[in-house]
């Protein structure tokens, strides 16, 4: 907006809804995850990946990005009950075919530990429900305003000095295409079955590499434009 006095004002303003994620079973990375581990017979978590960075199926009844979308916490917690009720226990894919050639009973891989259980990872054979006062990922809320004035030498060359001030009210946001939710439900913070209110520092938006970045805490600059 150009004002009186060869002031001018200028306003950007971003309120994004959140981004949505899937949610994934967590998996140890060690041989045996075929049988535990890798639902979908597909290799994912079985073991060959080598670490826990995310490589699991994920969550029986749900799809890639549904977390945020078609469900958020409560809706979570439903479909982690009925993992840890019809599921958890189960043979995969590649236990039901030891079964089905007559090479092992249910009971005898339960004993070996060769059915879905999540013990080598968390310490319990089911996923943990999201705790009371769980969150969801967070909106980003950032307000921009700039400020210059002119002055002017003759008719083509104009001096402006100015100041811009990048999310004014120092909205805190979290949760950024540089900083997100992890998808692995193991319950830890910064999952989306492990965050409350506040979340960790570490998923805060920051500068990252620049001057300023998208919901980064608040940023001022000054700026002097010579045009001609």
């Amino acid at each position: 907006m150009d004002l009186p006095a060869n002031f001018r004002v200028s306003v950007i303003s971003h309120f994004d809804s959140p981004l949505p994620s899937n949610v994934t079973l967590p998996v140890s990375g060690l041989p045996g995850g075929l049988f535990q581990t890798d639902l979908t017979g597909d290799g994912t978590g079985d073991g060959t990946f080598g670490s826990n960075g995310g490589a699991g199926d994920l969550l029986p009844g749900t799809n890639i990005g549904d977390f945020g979308r078609p469900f958020g916490v409560s809706g979570l917690n439903q479909r982690i009950s009925n993992f840890n009720s019809n599921v958890v226990g189960q043979p995969t894919l590649a236990g039901q075919v030891l079964i089905n050639n007559d090479l092992f009973t249910l009971d005898q891989l339960r004993s070996l530990g060769g059915v879905v259980d999540e013990t080598a990872v968390l310490g319990t054979p089911t996923l943990p429900l999201a705790p009371a006062g769980a969150i969801g990922q967070a909106w980003l809320k950032t307000f921009d305003l700039g400020l210059s004035w002119a002055y002017k030498f003759k008719e083509r060359v104009e001096l402006r000095p100015g100041v811009s001030f990048f999310n004014l009210f120092n909205f805190a946001n979290f949760d950024g295409p540089a900083a997100p939710f992890s998808n692995i439900l193991d319950g830890t913070p910064g999952s989306p079955n492990g965050t409350t209110t506040p979340q960790p520092n570490d998923l805060r938006l920051g500068l990252g590499s620049g001057v300023n970045a998208l919901g980064s805490p608040r940023v001022i600059e000054f700026s002097l434009k010579l045009t001609f």
